[in-house]
């Protein structure tokens, strides 16, 4: 019985381990694989850019020499989509410079395109090392100039916004509009984005590309006609009340709850508080009840009989903001001219009772609203922030993808302005102007450059190139392709592929590539992350050591209560190897169902983590895991390494437990044994 109980106990005290190793190992990997796929979010796993033998190639340099290139230079998505690989043609255009270096040859005989090897070499990447999409990108240099238009806060019928202004020098980026990895960093709409649009359509501005716009120009448009694009592609699930909302009286057929207001005897206003349960700063306020009496509303003061008539023009103020349900009134809005003639039939929850009421919808904000940013084909009513016709993203004209960070500065879906770059002439450098326009906000991860990338249309992003001077980019970084798998660990699999098949195409001198574990603000938390693994898997081997001390103790006293049968099995022939694989065997057969069981409770407690950490901010009474850091929840997959670690490490270790009781049992003789007994 006492064996037995040890053997349950050691049996406990592994599982337990095994357990909370692979829990940790589990959720570790994961955390690792999300800010790994943070850190790539934008730049890609692996990145293909030209090399200075690029720039000074024949194939880059003709272009600048060729009527049928404009003689303008090319990015890699116009030489993608370029009829003609060698523009140049000696009949029409001049006699080249001594610098232009002789071209690269293809096998064909023609001018080697080297944009185009890169692509074919891309989709010959085989499926088994990974499956990878891609596209060309084009990155400008320019200065952001936001105008944020914002009601004024002491003024919430004005139909004028109060202008601030957001400054801030920009990496301009192309965002492909078919389906790529980019799309899944879109953030949808939120309802302060839709409240925003609503105010904008309400005052009819229209964006301007001055600094300080003197006279701000309006449209011609009815509120209804530019509120369509809004109001057509959202449910509004809930409202909610501004500040200081007044309940209309003749919504009031029941009895509430109020505090009055008094001065001299006379009551100015009165409070309402949202539940019975409510209260207002006593002194200040004078508890009652109104009631409807006949056709109007009365007072009556706690513990006083006598009822007071309740002015007609006495606010019934809500003490705080009240959630409702409700729905737009459809002939007020084609009849108004601005939102304070909209109707809105409301639902209004107080005191436990709905109180029905007509409120005009200056009076009010959306709180809860479903958005449609998905469509199957194009809307009759094309919403004014970014949106997915089937698998192409659409922007609004001179739409623009902002950081997320920007939400944190004020910025909002609607938000206006324009891009300033330079453009040089013989005399002087003068500055251009781009309009652009707020589409949406998407994450960029962690990198520490991350919130100064927009991303927006190629036209875009061209209009800006082709005659950008005063923000000078790397034209080593400026143009490129991206690469992209689902796993980032294939990162070097897709290289050593991508590195060999250019040698043989002979491109190879001309691009650089580049996988993201070798990219600069990746590599010093890559090698964090990795010193953190090796580390936690040594201290786990060590915790693992301790815990499978208990199969020494077990077995050694296994050994010595059965040496009376070790001394007869000697006795009878039995090999003194056998003997000590008995031994060895119980203690890997205590480590396997050890390991079987931890293994099994980790992944029960995986899928269950939400419940855990649910419990545990229950315990601490706040979020016990900053989603800055851990995301916004852990993760729950079951790690495969780590348990291929726990199976290899546990039986091995167990097996070297097993042996030192083993070797004590090969020394016992068969004669001292038995003369003992």
């Amino acid at each position: 019985m006492s064996l037995t109980l040890i053997a349950l106990m050691s049996v406990f005290v592994i599982s337990l381990v095994v357990w909370l190793l692979v829990l940790f190992l589990s959720i570790t990997e994961g955390i690792e694989k999300n800010w790994l796929g943070r850190l790539t979010s934008l730049n890609a796993p692996l990145r293909i850019t030209p090399t200075e033998e690029y720039y000074r190639s024949y194939y880059h340099l003709i272009d600048e020499h060729s009527y049928a290139s404009g003689y303008e230079k090319k990015t890699f998505h116009e030489k993608l989509t370029a009829i003609i690989t060698d523009p140049y043609d000696g009949s029409i255009d001049s006699e080249l410079p001594l610098y232009i270096p002789k071209p690269a040859i293809s096998e064909k005989g023609g001018l080697l395109d080297l944009a185009k090897e890169v692509r074919s070499s891309l989709n010959e990447v085989p499926n088994e090392i990974s499956d990878i999409s891609f596209h060309d990108y084009q990155m400008a240099g320019a200065l952001l100039r936001l105008t944020l238009a914002r009601q004024p806060i002491d003024q919430p019928y004005s139909l004028t916004p109060t202008l601030n202004f957001l400054t801030q020098a920009a990496y301009v980026n192309s965002i492909p509009l078919d389906r790529g990895p980019l799309h899944s960093l879109i953030i949808k709409p939120s309802a302060e984005d839709i409240n925003h649009l609503i105010y904008l359509a309400n005052t009819g501005r229209i964006s301007s590309v001055e600094d300080v716009p003197e006279n701000d120009q309006y449209s011609s448009e009815d509120l209804s006609a530019r509120l369509l694009p809004i109001l057509h592609n959202i449910h509004i699930k809930e409202f909610e009340t501004r500040g200081r909302f007044s309940l209309p009286q003749e919504v009031i057929g029941e009895p509430i709850v109020a505090y009055a207001k008094k001065s001299r005897g006379e009551i100015f206003y009165f409070m309402i508080p949202e539940s019975v349960d409510s209260s207002i700063p006593e002194g200040e306020f004078t508890k009652g009840v109104i009631k409807k009496y006949d056709d109007h509303l009365v007072f009556i003061e706690n513990g006083s009989a006598d009822a007071v008539r309740v002015d007609i023009t006495a606010p019934l103020l809500l003490s705080e903001t009240v959630s409702f349900t409700g729905h737009i009134d459809h002939v007020s809005l084609l009849e108004a001219a601005t939102l304070t003639d909209i109707l809105i039939s409301a639902k209004i929850p107080l005191q436990g009772k709905i109180f029905e009421a007509v409120i005009p919808w200056q009076e009010v904000t959306i709180k809860d609203v479903d958005i449609e940013n998905q469509f199957t084909r194009p809307p009759e009513n094309a919403p004014p922030w970014a949106y997915f016709v089937e698998d192409k993203l659409v922007l609004k004209d001179n739409g623009i993808l902002l950081p997320v960070h920007f939400k944190e500065q004020g910025c909002r879906i609607g938000d206006d302005g324009f891009f300033s770059f330079g453009k040089t002439s013989p005399l002087m450098v003068s500055e251009q102007r781009k309009k652009i326009y707020t589409s949406g906000f998407y994450d960029p991860g962690v990198i520490s450059t991350g919130a100064r990338y927009i991303l927006t249309s190629r036209d875009v992003v061209s209009s800006i190139t082709s005659k950008e001077e005063s923000l000078v980019i790397d034209p080593l970084i400026a143009n490129g392709f991206q690469v992209w798998f689902d796993d980032t660990m294939q990162a070097s699999d897709v290289t050593a592929f991508l590195k060999e098949d250019f040698q043989k195409r002979g491109i190879s001198d001309y691009f650089a590539i580049t996988p993201f574990y070798e990219y600069d603000f990746a590599k010093d938390l890559i090698g964090q992350f990795k010193s953190d693994r090796d580390l936690f898997m040594l201290i786990g081997v060590i915790i693992l050591l301790v815990a499978i001390c208990n199969i020494i103790t077990l077995l050694l006293l296994l050994v010595h209560d059965k040496k009376t049968e070790i001394g007869i099995f000697l006795s009878l022939g039995a090999s003194k190897m056998k003997i000590s694989t008995i031994f060895a065997l119980a203690g890997v057969l205590l480590g396997g169902i050890s390991t079987l069981i931890g293994s099994f409770l980790a992944y029960i407690t995986l899928k269950n983590i939400d419940s855990l950490v649910g419990f545990l901010n229950m315990i601490e009474g706040r979020e016990a895991f900053n989603a800055a850091f851990y995301g916004s929840k852990l993760p729950s997959e079951f790690s495969m390494l780590a348990f291929t670690f726990i199976v290899i490490a546990t039986p091995i270790l167990s097996l070297g437990a097993g042996l030192i009781p083993a070797i004590k049992a090969c020394r016992l003789r068969p004669s001292q044994i038995l003369r003992s007994e």
